[in-house]
């Protein structure tokens, strides 16, 4: 019977491993810190049902951060930083009466307003009860990618302009 399995920085590379509803009495599982990619299952909660302690942190996961995974209801602590997820947190973990600290990136969940700022512990959240304006962190990067089209547009300009000006030129031969 596995109950904890510490499996990060172990050079693991793929998916999600097939394989793990067969340690169905598993609390633990941490596969931070691999080469992990793909989607997290969307059926989680039924390869891990009995997880306290999920730790995805410091792979490549992409796409959403699962709705089954509010099914995990014996779940404490998940940490999901550091991946290539997208989308918002899913407001179906407030269910989560256990549940006691996120390691996630994205918007909070207002439905999640239960927990305190220290519960949260990761700078990449925004939304209440952090002090991180969501609006404003969007607003100010799409500033910056605005800024840097115009700019990157503005230099491809002026070299094209001198370009033009250099072979336009009248050649001056004696």
């Amino acid at each position: 019977m596995v109950l904890l399995l510490h499996l990060g920085s172990f050079g693991l590379k793929g998916e999600f491993p097939d394989g793990l509803e067969n340690c169905s009495s598993m609390t633990l599982l941490d596969l931070s810190s691999n080469s992990l990619s793909g989607p997290i299952p969307a059926d989680i909660s039924r390869r891990v049902p009995f997880v306290t302690n999920l730790d995805l942190s410091f792979n490549s996961f992409l796409g959403e951060i699962p709705e089954a995974l509010a099914n995990c209801s014996y779940l404490n602590i998940v940490n999901l930083q550091h991946n290539k997820l997208t989308g918002t947190i899913p407001v179906q973990l407030a269910a989560l009466s256990r549940l006691a600290q996120f390691k996630l990136s994205g918007q909070i969940p207002s439905s999640l307003s239960k927990f305190t700022a220290s519960d949260f512990a990761n700078q990449d959240l925004c939304g209440r009860p952090l002090s991180n304006d969501c609006t404003a962190n969007s607003s100010s990067r799409t500033g910056i990618i605005i800024g840097s089209a115009v700019g990157g547009a503005v230099i491809t300009l002026i070299i094209a302009a001198v370009i033009l000006f250099i072979v336009l030129q009248p050649s001056h031969s004696s």
